[in-house]
């Protein structure tokens, strides 16, 4: 009867000797995850940065606009403008406020001995990241320039301007 007992008490055991593998991750998976990351990153920041020098160079752009108007309505005024165009920005009642450009304006551009009209400037600062990239914009309908176009071709793209 001891034998029975012996057997029933061993049914519900069995003889499990054998190693239960545990995934675990190797160090080469682990590198071909960082490379991975650090490609996708590689590809991600720039479209990012090109998307917010992008929009800082819109709204220096919008700005321009609304000082050119400004400027077109500043000449027409004969009590003010006497058909010239302001040389100031303070000649407009206008101060344009932005972090990452400075504005001006003035009334005659030279070229070639030859006065072509008036022009507005916005210059690049310190905080927008490259320093001294220039968008003129010939008043009073035009064209917009960079100053310096090797320098700006990869941070302001000529695409962006009206």
């Amino acid at each position: 009867m001891s034998d029975q007992n012996e057997a029933m008490n061993n049914v519900g055991q069995t003889d499990d000797l054998s190693i239960k593998q545990v995934k675990k991750f190797s160090l080469i998976e682990l590198l071909m995850i960082i490379m991975l990351v650090g490609i996708v990153v590689t590809f991600i920041y720039p479209l990012r940065q090109m998307k917010i020098d992008r929009a800082r160079t819109q709204e220096a752009i919008e700005i321009i606009k609304k000082a050119a108007a400004l400027d077109e309505e500043f000449k027409k005024d004969p009590d003010r403008g006497f058909g010239d165009y302001a040389f100031d920005f303070s000649q407009l009642n206008y101060k344009p406020e932005n972090e990452y450009f400075t504005f001006r304006v003035a009334d005659v551009e030279l070229e070639d001995r030859t006065i072509t009209g008036g022009y507005i400037t916005a210059t690049t600062t310190e905080k927008f990241g490259h320093e001294g990239i220039q968008i003129k914009y010939m008043l009073p309908s035009g064209p917009w320039t960079l100053d310096e176009p090797d320098k700006a071709k990869d941070i302001i793209h000529r695409n962006w301007l009206p």
